[in-house]
């Protein structure tokens, strides 16, 4: 999920149609397979969070967006709040 792969992606290395793929994860898990990308791209981010001497910059070239304002968005959108708040809550006692 890091390394930038889609649903599209992933749906290519099921047998049938792409929409079919996703019918069939979303009924296996719950989920779409993008929401499933996204969370384990989120896990990878919140874990670079908690290393305090990781630039913010950065980590969304390592967890797989496309840029940093994308990542920042999506943050935004999931946490309410930013990637920044979120570090310095995570740090506070």
């Amino acid at each position: 999920a890091c390394e930038g792969i889609s649903a599209k992606d992933v749906a290519k290395q099921i047998p049938g149609t792409h929409r079919l793929a996703e019918m069939d994860f979303l009924r296996a898990t719950g989920h779409t397979i993008m929401d499933e990308l996204n969370n384990v791209r989120f896990e990878h981010v919140e874990m670079l969070l908690r290393t305090p001497s990781q630039r913010l910059g950065a980590i969304a070239n390592i967890c797989g967006w496309r840029t940093e304002n994308a990542l920042r968005t999506a943050f935004l959108k999931r946490y309410g709040m930013s990637m920044r708040a979120w570090r310095e809550k995570q740090a506070a006692p």
